[in-house]
């Protein structure tokens, strides 16, 4: 008799077609595939971390800029802009640090 039909014989009973207390070993397998793991993957987080980097750099070449303006302006011209020249930074910047 084939070796499959002998375990199905002593797991189950000859005569019996329900389970015993023995459970018949399953095997697992998983069609999960970590993407952090993939070259695709590795080269999503590159692109994405150069993206940001160049999103950085281009928002403080924008707000460099913009001081650089307002600096170049007269305490009266801030005055009519409703600004004072030791608020500039804090204008410039309101969003990213005391927003």
């Amino acid at each position: 008799m084939h070796w499959f039909m002998l375990h199905m014989q002593h797991t189950f009973g000859e005569t019996n077609s329900t389970p015993k207390e023995a459970s018949i070993p399953m095997a697992h397998s998983s069609t999960h595939h970590d993407a952090s793991l993939s070259l695709s993957g590795a080269f999503h987080r590159f692109s994405s971390a150069l993206g940001n980097i160049f999103l950085a750099w281009a928002e403080s070449d924008s707000r460099l800029r913009q001081m650089e303006a307002l600096n170049a302006l007269s305490d009266a011209e801030l005055a009519e802009r409703g600004l004072r020249r030791d608020e500039i930074a804090r204008f410039v910047f309101k969003d990213v640090f005391w927003g």
